[in-house]
């Protein structure tokens, strides 16, 4: 996460190409934890708007090393969008309006996608939330 604050995009794309297809699953750990993060930062007011577009330019490969399911799943997240309950759990983060129950069962309807994905997911958005804490 260090790099990511770095803007050095050869070094990031060298080390997201390293992630990208690693793992198991329809949509391989990997992958499902980069969408995440991704997302997060996507979708983060704080996100330097460079960096937004950093990332969007290295999930335009053409030859990313995964199938086409998670090209497509990484290349959406980097537009911010992706599967509602992912975007309404990251929206809700911090919202003092929202109550502990319902955080909760955001949580809960994230964990339920895919065997795996959305364990790695929420990792994925955890590492994000603690990138934008150590970049402010």
């Amino acid at each position: 996460m260090k790099l990511l604050r770095t803007n050095d995009m050869d070094l990031i794309k060298q080390s997201m190409f390293r992630i990208i297809g690693l793992g198991i699953g329809l949509t391989p750990s990997g992958d499902d934890y980069l969408t995440g993060l991704i997302l997060l930062l996507r979708l983060a007011k704080e996100t330097d708007s460079t960096l937004k577009r950093q990332l969007e330019l290295v999930l335009k490969e053409e030859d990313l090393p995964t199938n086409i399911i998670s090209e497509q799943q990484l290349y959406f997240a980097s537009f911010g969008r992706s599967k509602q309950q992912l975007i309404r759990l990251i929206n809700n983060i911090g919202d003092d309006e929202q109550s502990i129950n319902q955080f909760k069962n955001d949580v809960r309807l994230v964990q339920q996608i895919g065997s795996t994905s959305g364990f790695d997911l929420l990792l994925g958005i955890s590492d994000g939330i603690k990138l934008l804490e150590e970049m402010r």
